[in-house]
């Protein structure tokens, strides 16, 4: 068989902390390691609420996104609760760039503690 017509999946992966690295609101990448390779097509996404996510002030919403686009709509922060997971069907979507993209979180609240870890499948775009 071709090893073609039958491609690899490929997984990153990311924990964030927000009780150890805190967070005042906007978007930050998530790791150096945490990002979309040139000519990846992501397929899909887990998102796993290791530690319930705490936010100070007006209720906001948390998203995720590689290179800008998003990937995970926003979501209020109250839905994160400890041993959630959301399994994210991402659309076949080509990154085809010269560079790698981050995969990056954002909030619109302050979000003061919670861990997630955050894991991208994708494959490999043919040449």
């Amino acid at each position: 068989m071709n090893s073609s017509s039958n491609p690899k999946p490929h997984y990153i992966s990311a924990i964030y902390d927000f009780s150890v690295d805190g967070w005042s609101g906007g978007f930050i990448d998530l790791d150096e390691t945490s990002t979309m390779p040139p000519d990846a097509i992501m397929v899909g996404m887990t998102v796993e609420v290791l530690e319930a996510l705490t936010q100070t002030g007006t209720p906001g919403y948390f998203l995720i996104r590689c290179g800008g686009a998003l990937i995970l709509p926003p979501q209020l922060v109250a839905n994160f609760t400890t041993n959630l997971v959301w399994d994210v069907m991402a659309p076949a979507k080509a990154y085809s760039t010269p560079s790698h993209l981050p995969i990056t979180v954002g909030s619109t609240s302050q979000l003061t503690a919670g861990k997630v870890n955050i894991i991208v499948k994708y494959f490999m775009s043919p040449e």
